[in-house]
């Protein structure tokens, strides 16, 4: 179980986390949600390790760790299975074989500027699973994506996770994806510079994106965080 303890953390004299605590379960599904500004994003960076613990520990963190961004980032010279090759540490057999798994075997010989933003995102996720991650962090990676977009790279992922059972933790400002993503979700709230309110998220996972945010379990979720989040903004 990666645990983070009382972490603090401040950029010159502005206090963004005080002494928060969070627990995630291995190979859960995790959100994080809360208000621009409240700390996410640092969250996944002291994590992942690009920024340096000020104060408090992070306890029993893969050393294997994957990092998704908003922006899929290729070699736009080389195509998607080079880039694959190059950036992953998986086989040529794997790659292959995933890509078909995940029916993107027709797009293996292209290059990145012929492909749309959604299959780029679509290929970025994969290859954080073929590096096999045991910790992959998610900075709003579908924030960039239309609707029919959005719905397809949803499933896309979760098939993913199902197959290779990482654990994720997912940052994102869509209360609606958090919850159709997440086995369990943390509201971080802005004002008190912590994890406030952790839930254990009980959906029907065998509907699509678009039935299961009509569901009263996931409209009362949603109507509870969103009361958080307007808490912290009073």
């Amino acid at each position: 179980m990666l645990e983070l303890k009382n972490l603090s953390y401040s950029y010159n004299e502005n206090h963004v986390l005080e002494k928060l605590n969070l627990s995630i379960k291995d190979h859960s599904f995790h959100s994080l949600v809360g208000l621009s500004g409240a700390g996410k994003t640092l969250i996944l960076k002291l994590i992942s390790g690009l920024l340096e613990i000020q104060s408090g520990t992070i306890e029993n963190c893969p050393i294997k760790k994957s990092f998704v961004f908003q922006n899929a980032s290729f070699f736009p010279w080389l195509s998607i299975l080079k880039n694959l090759e190059i950036c992953t540490k998986a086989s040529k057999d794997e790659i292959l074989h995933s890509l078909e798994n995940f029916r993107l075997s027709n797009i293996s010989s292209m290059y990145p500027h012929q492909l749309s933003g959604g299959t780029l995102q679509k290929v970025s996720i994969l290859r954080s699973f073929l590096n096999k991650a045991e910790l992959i962090l998610m900075d709003e990676p579908f924030v960039h994506l239309d609707m029919a977009q959005k719905e397809e790279i949803y499933s896309f992922t979760l098939n993913l996770w199902s197959t290779f059972k990482p654990t994720i933790i997912l940052v994102t400002h869509d209360l609606d994806e958090a919850l159709y993503l997440s086995e369990t979700l943390s509201y971080l709230s802005k004002k008190n510079k912590k994890i406030v309110e952790s839930y254990q998220i009980n959906l029907n996972r065998n509907l699509n994106f678009n039935e299961c945010k009509t569901t009263q379990p996931h409209l009362t979720y949603f109507n509870n965080i969103y009361s958080r989040l307007r808490e912290d903004l009073n």
